[in-house]
Parts: C-alpha cells; sequence; structure tokens
C-alpha cells in the first residue's frame, strides 16, 4: 500500500480574511494619517507657501511656492546654513595677539598688533584675558613700543546694504574686524579695542610706553596670544533665536574673511576648523592661503554665498545682505523648503541649525507666538518682519507623525496680522499635517 498522504490544512476563508485585515491594519498603524493640510485662505492673495514632507520629499501643499518675495529675517537661514556648510559648526572666530621685536631683560622691544577676526561677542571681559595671556607669553613688565589695531580682515562698511559705510540704527551695531562690545558709541572701534586692550595689558602687569595706533601686522609678526570666540554652532544660536541683525552681518563677511578662508581650507584638509597652538608645518598652507586673502567685503561675501547656495540647493536666490534688512533680498518658498530639506538631511549641519531655531511658544522671537497649540513643543521656525514684510520657516513634526520643512512668505501686508494668520497655519499644520 502506497504510503498515505498528509491532509493539506486549509484555513477557511474567514480566518484568512481575519488575518489580511490584521496586516493591513499593522501596515495603516506603522504609516502616518493622510495629512489634512490647514487652508491658505487666512495668509492673503499676497502670499506663497510650501509644505514638504522630509521623509519623502512629497509636497503636500503649494501656493505661488515658485514665486519670489522679500524674505526679512528668513535671510538669516541662509547666511547660518552657508556658514555652518563651509566652516562646519566647531569653527569659531578669533582675535589674536601678534608681535614684533624681542625680549631685552624684562623688557620688550617691539610693537603689539591686536587682530580681529570678526568675533561679534568681543567684550571688555575677553580683552582682558587675552591681555593677561599675552603678558604670561611676553614674560615682561614693560612694552617699549606701540599697540596697534588691525581691522584690516573686513573693509571700512560699518552698515550693511542699506547704508554702505555708515552705520544703519536698525543693525544693533557697527560692522568690523576688531569690534568691542558692538562698537555701541564708537565712532573708531578697532581704536577703542586697542585702548582697552593697552589698559589691561597694564593690569596684567605690562606698562606700555607707546602710543595707539591703527596698521596690519606685518607678515613677520609672530602670534603669542589668542582668544576664541564662540563656535559657530553658538552664533548660530545667537543669531537665529533673538534674529540678531548685527552678528548675522558680521558672520557672512567672516565666513569668508582671513580665518573663514584658513578655516574653510582646513575642512578641505580634513583638519579641525580651527588650528590648535603653536601652528605646525600642518598647518601653513591653509595659514599662507588666509594671509593671502583680501578684505571681506559684502559685496565679495555675497557673491561667494551665492555660488555656495547655488551649489547646495540648485537655484540662486538673490540676496544683498545677511540678515534681511534690506529690500533687496529676492526669495521663493520654494529656496527656503528646498534649503531646510538639504540641511536636515545632513547630518553635520541639520540638528545643529534645528536646535538654533526659536521654538514655538517657548524661546527668542516665537517665545510669545502659538503658546498653548499643537506647535508647541513640536515646530521650530525663523521669524521675519520689516514694513510691509512677514515671513516664517522652519520644521514641524506633526501629531499624525510627519516630519515637514514649510515656509510662508507675505509681502505687501499688516505684519501683525500676518504673524496671526501665520500661527493658525502652523499650529493646525502641527495638529493634522
Amino acid at each position: 500500500m502506497l504510503g498515505a498522504r498528509r491532509p493539506t490544512t486549509v484555513l477557511p476563508r474567514a480566518i484568512v480574511a481575519v488575518l489580511a485585515a490584521l496586516a493591513l491594519g499593522l501596515a495603516i498603524a506603522a504609516a502616518p494619517a493622510p495629512a489634512a493640510m490647514p487652508s491658505t485662505s487666512g495668509l492673503g492673495g499676497r502670499s506663497g507657501v510650501l509644505v514638504v514632507d522630509l521623509r519623502t520629499g512629497k509636497t503636500l501643499l503649494q501656493r505661488q511656492a515658485s514665486t519670489r518675495r522679500i524674505p526679512a529675517s528668513v535671510t538669516k537661514l541662509f547666511t547660518v546654513t552657508t556658514a555652518l556648510r563651509t566652516l562646519g559648526p566647531g569653527w569659531a572666530p578669533r582675535t589674536r595677539v601678534l608681535a614684533t621685536g624681542a625680549a631685552e631683560g624684562d623688557a620688550w622691544r617691539g610693537n603689539l598688533y591686536l587682530v580681529g577676526g570678526g568675533d561679534p561677542t568681543l567684550s571688555r571681559t575677553g580683552l582682558r584675558a587675552l591681555a593677561q595671556q599675552t603678558a604670561r607669553a611676553l614674560g615682561v613688565r614693560t612694552l617699549h613700543g606701540k599697540v596697534l589695531a588691525d581691522a584690516s580682515a573686513f573693509d571700512d562698511w560699518q552698515g550693511g546694504d542699506r547704508t554702505g559705510r555708515h552705520v544703519d540704527g536698525d543693525m544693533g551695531g557697527r560692522i568690523g574686524a576688531l569690534v568691542l562690545d558692538r562698537g555701541s558709541g564708537q565712532p573708531d572701534p578697532a581704536r577703542r579695542a586697542a585702548s582697552v586692550f593697552r589698559s589691561a595689558l597694564g593690569s596684567a602687569g605690562v606698562a606700555v610706553t607707546g602710543a595707539l595706533g591703527a596698521r596690519g601686522a606685518p607678515s613677520t609678526a609672530t602670534q603669542v596670544a589668542v582668544l576664541r570666540g564662540p563656535t559657530l554652532a553658538q552664533l548660530a544660536g545667537s543669531i537665529l533665536v533673538p534674529s540678531d541683525n548685527f552678528q548675522a552681518e558680521m558672520l557672512l563677511k567672516a565666513v569668508f574673511a582671513r580665518d573663514g578662508v584658513e578655516g574653510a581650507c582646513r575642512v578641505a584638509a580634513g583638519l579641525e576648523p580651527v588650528p590648535d597652538e603653536p601652528q605646525t608645518d600642518v598647518d601653513r598652507p591653509c595659514v599662507e592661503q588666509a594671509t593671502a586673502a583680501a578684505p571681506s567685503t559684502l559685496a565679495s561675501a555675497i557673491v561667494r554665498e551665492r555660488a555656495t547656495l547655488r551649489a547646495y540647493i540648485g537655484s540662486t536666490p538673490s540676496l544683498r545682505d545677511g540678515s534681511g534688512l534690506t529690500r533687496r533680498n529676492r526669495v521663493s518658498p520654494l529656496q527656503v523648503v528646498r534649503l531646510l530639506q538639504r540641511a536636515n538631511g545632513d547630518l553635520g549641519l541639520g540638528p545643529t541649525l534645528r536646535a538654533a531655531l526659536p521654538q514655538a511658544g517657548r524661546t527668542g522671537t516665537l517665545a510669545r507666538r502659538m503658546r498653548g497649540t499643537a506647535a508647541v513643543g513640536r515646530c521650530q521656525a525663523k521669524t521675519g518682519t520689516i514694513n510691509g514684510v512677514s515671513a516664517l520657516a522652519g520644521f514641524c513634526r506633526t501629531i499624525p507623525g510627519r516630519d515637514v520643512a514649510f515656509a510662508i512668505l507675505q509681502n505687501g501686508v499688516s505684519p501683525a496680522s500676518a504673524r496671526s494668520a501665520q500661527d493658525r497655519f502652523v499650529a493646525a499644520l502641527a495638529a493634522r499635517g
């Protein structure tokens, strides 16, 4: 007798249907619910809006997304991202002391140069620390020479696109490579910084017999002390959270000034963005490249920023400054969101940028906005406001489970009314998007 066949187990159709339904239910549960996009009707007809799913790249909502408008302080997103892309979050501007001459007993015969690198946070406390470091390095009690301010890393513009060489009252400071306490009330900020440094040397035990002056340090001068400013990651937060115009303009110039040129060279060579002290032969090519760099101007910085952004996002925003004070900037929601998409996908940049943005209902320019809504704890964004212009752009992790980037640019509007409409839109996006 042939071997008996094993009976085939056939599941009842009802059970198969139940299992299929369970599998489908698990798949549905794993994916976000279909997006319910907020209405754009409250934003008015002079608005451009774009919302994109960061995981899939799918456009969830768009309206006039390719039309370029004045972005106001949303411009700072381009400034900060360009800096992070070029130098990395660990780079920092420096203020240095270079010396000529040599020690003779307990005196130094030669000059000291206080060399500015565009640190927007330079303070009296920092200069005192730099003076103490200098005194230890020289090991003398008297300086028979001058203290000279070197602000040659930047050009002589104290303002931005709107005012050029003249101070812009909305800037919050005087632009320059060597600026103490934002240059407030100081017609010549570099000379003022040198004066404070000279006094600090006296307090540190080094009497200076020579006068103050201003001159670029010669190539033969030797570095004796250095003061590092905040890292770029820290500067990103101090620019974006309060929307600091002065720091944004200083950063844009600094990225393409001598310290920035050296930092970019080092990053490209696989080195740390800021050299250790003293420098070694490994550092020399980048030092030489930085030394040959011309003073950073707003025009030259903008040209380089545009080239960086064109390579990064595939189009060129029309930018004229780093802060957004000028009305000559023109960008589209598509360009803003593309910037946020690229940054979000960049592990060396995205987390820094998101952490540096104002938090809805909690910090900076969003501290009093969207309170008590789903946006709190879920959305971070950069605001922008000048006369007739209001903008908001950033990220949200929505309740349904999406990670989205959005941009809203509004021109020819009442900023107060526009902000209310933006808040309603973003709160709804966080709740249902």
